[in-house]
């Protein structure tokens, strides 16, 4: 699950994406995080909202590991290096 908004400007139209995130060139920030936090089987869905300029990510995953939870961690830590002019809030979410 993922929700999209046409607020988000495109990856090119923000910065050069970062080494440590995988983007491709027009992907849209939201694809880009969906795609990425997809890699990790235990995270069954992604929701991404937009409230005053700040992207807030809820992962949602059924009462994770602690290696589950730092391989998310580095993700997010990825994501606001990768785009320090964005404000994120990551945050887990129970599975709906």
């Amino acid at each position: 699950m993922i929700n999209f908004s046409s607020e988000m400007p495109n990856i090119v139209q923000i910065c050069a994406a970062s080494e440590s995130v995988p983007l491709i060139t027009g992907k849209s920030l939201e694809q880009a995080i969906n795609d990425d936090f997809s890699t990790i089987p235990e995270v069954h869905g992604i929701r991404i909202e937009h409230d005053n300029g700040e992207v807030m990510v809820k992962i949602h995953v059924s009462d994770p590991p602690r290696e589950v939870r730092y391989k998310i961690y580095d993700k997010q830590t990825s994501f606001i290096e990768a785009f320090p002019e964005i404000t994120f809030d990551f945050s887990l979410a129970p599975v709906e």
